[in-house]
């Protein structure tokens, strides 16, 4: 089976655009010609199918999803709990933050608390025995 084939004569079918060069190359082989009957017979099908939700259904719905409204956020005065609780949650992040930054590790040592300094004169060479 020929994709473009398929793909040029469910277009056809459907009512799309196509390039009539593939449908001719198409209908020239035995192939083809079933694969067009096979669309059609599906189309047909499904044209026939008249399936539906039923009148009663729609009342049924719109009662349904009235009674599902979402319950309203509670009020405290004039300011919701929600931005209340996403204001607390914002200030300790922006805490945390600007405490970890103050304390951040740099990629530099530490600075020396002490220096230690050696002058060659007081190297010596002192052999392992004679300690």
């Amino acid at each position: 089976m020929n994709e473009r084939w398929n793909e040029t004569l469910s277009r056809l079918i459907d009512g799309d655009p196509i390039d009539p060069e593939i449908v001719a190359e198409a209908l020239e082989s035995p192939d083809g010609r079933r694969i067009l009957v096979d669309f059609a017979f599906v189309r047909a099908t499904l044209n026939l199918d008249t399936a539906g939700p039923s009148a009663a259904f729609y009342p049924r719905m719109q009662a349904s999803l009235a009674a599902a409204e979402p319950p309203r956020p509670r009020r405290t005065g004039d300011v919701s709990l929600r931005i209340v609780a996403v204001s607390a949650a914002a200030a300790l992040l922006l805490g945390i933050g600007i405490e970890s930054w103050r304390h951040q590790r740099t990629d530099a040592p530490p600075p020396a608390a002490r220096v230690l300094r050696f002058a060659p004169s007081e190297w010596t060479n002192v052999k392992a025995g004679d300690r």
